[in-house]
This record gives C-alpha cells, structure tokens and sequence, in this order.
C-alpha cells in the first residue's frame, strides 16, 4: 500500500492493510494527548485517562492497534483539535515520515488530513503535534453521530517514504449531557512537549502553513469533502 491507494479507499478497511511486521523502524508510541486546539484544555491523556481496545480486532496479532474514543458531543462544534504524539524510533533513521489519517460516518468520508513530519534521527524521542481544522457539522449532522455510536471511525496510516509501516483504527461515540469539553485539563500554550520537534529539513518546509494559516511545522494539509457542507441523508 502506497500513500496514493490510501487516498483510493471509499471506506474504512474491513482490517488492517499491513502487519505488525511492517514496522521495521522499532516505532514505539510512548503517549499521545488530544486538545482543543484553541482553550489549550486536554480532552484526552494517554498517560491518565483509560484506552479503550475495540472488542472487534480479537485477534493477538490486531489486539491494541483498534481502540475506541468516547468524548461529550461538544466536541463536535469545536473549529480545531490538536494532538501530541509522542513516539521513539530505533537504530535506522526514517525519511520522509508522514502520517495520513481517513475519516467516515458510516461509510461516508468525511475528511482526510495528511501531516508530513519529515526526517526522524536514529534512536531519539520525538513528539508531533499536529492541527486539526475539524469539519463545521450541522445540527442535524451532529444529532446523526451521537445517535449512532462507534459508527463515526478513523483509519490512520503510517508512511515512511512511500512504505506503509504502521495502520491503527479509532471509533469514536459522542455522549449528550456528558462533561462540557472546556472543563478538561489544560496545558500551557507554547509547553516543551519533545526533545525535538519537527525537524526541518529545508527552508521551503519553513514557509508551508496549516489550513489555518499558521505556520506549521509538520506540513499539514487537508482536504475537505462535500460531507461537511450539507444536510444529506447519510
């Protein structure tokens, strides 16, 4: 699988597109947080909060690499996420290392996003923030993804170069009445989260921007699909 055939699916994969093998960089999540990109509050902390594994990938070989989210549906009308991985690699060094990352309602894509980190140096720890701008919902959009838990799924493929290394899958259930999102915790605008961030590997990754118009290290872009942009029946 190449980054081009990702961009060919319809539909979230029925499994994974790649073993556990693929992974021949020793690429070790060590945690990974979700933010409201704009408040700075944590919706989500690896590090605290409970993973839950989807009881669909049973299969030892799968276990871990599907897990599900559930979130208060204010989470839906936020503008923008951010998230914080922060991953170790091994003794090779990684090129070109991109993450894409597919979402759906049902069987509808709803957004596709694709973050470039760049060059990975051998044996380092890492973190890579990435901005979401997340898709406007309407009213009855959002009605639609809270009634009908874990049907809202991602799939998040990992490159290095045009090599497929690591697939993980997400279903999300959005919960009426639950926490308001802005009572999370929060982190400090600008906090050292990595040992190196982002490591430019030209002066042209400088100047990319984000789909908000920020400057963005880690060559983010998006493409938006009509989904967004109106009521249809799913």
């Amino acid at each position: 699988m190449t980054p081009d055939d990702i961009y060919k699916l319809d539909k979230p994969s029925k499994g994974f597109l790649c073993p556990l093998s693929a992974n021949s960089y020793d690429l070790v999540f060590k945690s990974f947080e979700i933010a409201d990109y704009d408040s700075k509050n944590t919706l989500f902390d690896s590090q605290s909060d409970s993973i839950e594994v989807d009881p669909v990938f049973k299969d030892n070989d799968d276990l871990g690499r599907g897990i599900r989210y559930k979130f208060p549906e204010d989470v839906l009308k936020l503008p923008r996420i951010a998230t914080f991985l922060t991953f170790a690699n091994g003794d090779q060094p990684l090129s070109n290392f991109r993450l894409i990352e597919r979402h759906y309602f049902r069987d509808d894509e709803i957004r596709t996003y694709d973050f470039n980190f760049g060059f990975v140096i051998p044996n380092s720890t890492n973190t890579w923030e990435a901005v979401y701008e997340t898709p406007s919902f309407s009213q009855y959009q959002i009605d639609q993804i809270v009634a009908n838990p874990h049907q809202t799924k991602s799939d998040t493929f990992y490159f290095v170069g045009e090599e497929l290394v690591m697939h993980h899958k997400v279903s999300y259930a959005y919960v009426k009445g639950e926490t308001d999102c802005t009572e999370s915790k929060h982190y400090e605008a600008g906090e050292d989260r990595t040992e190196e961030v982002c490591e430019y590997q030209s002066e042209a990754k400088d100047s990319d921007e984000d789909p908000i118009g920020n400057s963005n290290p880690c060559n983010a872009t998006t493409e938006r699909k009509d989904w967004c942009a109106k009521d249809p029946g799913f």
